[in-house]
């Protein structure tokens, strides 16, 4: 039955992946920002559901119980709660306990806006019991609920994408070799736990919907260097794609910038000079252009010139004139280092 299962995730896995190489032009180069990166959703895994009923409750202190309250009129402090998160991690906690933390870290806030110190605890306890790692298959179960939830607040379901890098290398990561653990000693959930979480990410990805989307991308790249199974060559046509897409939000854009900065995709360099002298363009994304080529090769001098004239120029926007302060000089520096 496991080995059919496992097959049927194969396929389906092969189905998709090789739908998308036939989407995709012949060549990265020239791509054309199109809606690219809105696909159709990859069918998830089958997992086991998330049951998060607490069959034992009373187990936790009262101190626990009140940091784990919802109410915001409660007379801890986020500094106290926070530093009580902490004594959590000497104490034998039973699996009621988790799942009581497990049903508050899910619990939207009963207010809008952002609840800043609300989500900092959060944030705590999501990194204590991915550390922690004793019930790590509900914990993973607990953060693709999250993620997949449109309806939980947009700062939990970030906060819960930006830690997929940290599971993946707390429980999947054999850190003395420096790569993943082999295949063989991965029991069957976890195999479906990772493809899950990588097609949640590649989903979002392809739903565009800004900053998750972006986060989505950032973290697939991380977990890139790391993780054979997830596809690099994906991650750099995702990129020129977004990158490309004039209709693609500010924040996606951004993250696909910076990719192109680690990854350094030169072979974007017309493109990215394009953003910078767009004025159309947001400032936060024409800096983060000015950045990315800024990394790259600038034998057509368009670094030099255009930082110059920003500078020089009273009407460009002070924040585009800051950062191009800062690029001549750290390429003052660089130049002075190899003289050296």
């Amino acid at each position: 039955m496991k080995k059919n299962l496992l097959l049927t995730l194969l396929l389906l896995g092969l189905a998709s992946y090789l739908t998308y190489q036939a989407s995709k032009p012949a060549s990265v180069n020239k791509v054309t920002p199109v809606q690219s990166v809105k696909k159709e959703k990859a069918p998830k895994p089958s997992l086991p559901k998330l049951d998060l009923v607490v069959t034992s409750p009373g187990l936790l202190d009262n101190t626990t119980i009140e940091i784990i309250s919802t109410s915001l009129d409660s007379p801890l402090s986020y500094s106290q709660k926070s530093k009580e998160i902490e004594k959590l991690r000497n104490k034998d906690l039973q699996k009621d306990d988790f799942l009581a933390l497990y049903n508050f870290l899910k619990t939207k806030p009963s207010l809008a806006g952002a609840q800043l110190a609300l989500h900092s605890l959060k944030n705590d306890i999501l990194v204590f019991v991915i550390n922690d790692g004793r019930y790590k298959e509900l914990t993973a179960l607990l953060m693709l609920d999250i993620i997949n939830d449109p309806y939980q607040h947009e700062v939990m379901r970030e906060y819960t994408l930006q830690y997929t890098t940290d599971y993946f290398q707390r429980h999947w990561l054999d850190t003395k070799a420096g790569r993943p653990m082999e295949k063989s000693s991965l029991s069957l959930i976890d195999k479906e736990l990772q493809t899950s979480f990588l097609t949640t990410m590649w989903n979002m990805v392809g739903e565009n919907n800004g900053s998750i989307a972006g986060t989505s991308l950032t973290r697939l790249n991380d977990l890139s260097e790391n993780f054979s199974i997830v596809d690099s060559q994906r991650i750099i046509e995702e990129s020129a794609y977004i990158v490309k897409d004039l209709q693609a939000p500010v924040s996606l854009r951004m993250s696909a910038l910076s990719i192109a900065t680690k990854r350094k995709l030169k072979h974007l360099k017309k493109d990215i000079h394009e953003i910078v002298l767009n004025e159309e363009n947001a400032i936060s994304l024409r800096m983060a252009a000015l950045h990315t080529a800024s990394t790259m090769n600038d034998q057509d001098g368009f670094i030099e010139n255009i930082t110059h004239n920003f500078i020089d120029n009273d009407n460009v926007d002070s924040r585009l004139q800051v950062a191009s302060k800062m690029i001549l000089k750290q390429l003052n520096k660089n130049d002075r280092d190899k003289t050296k």
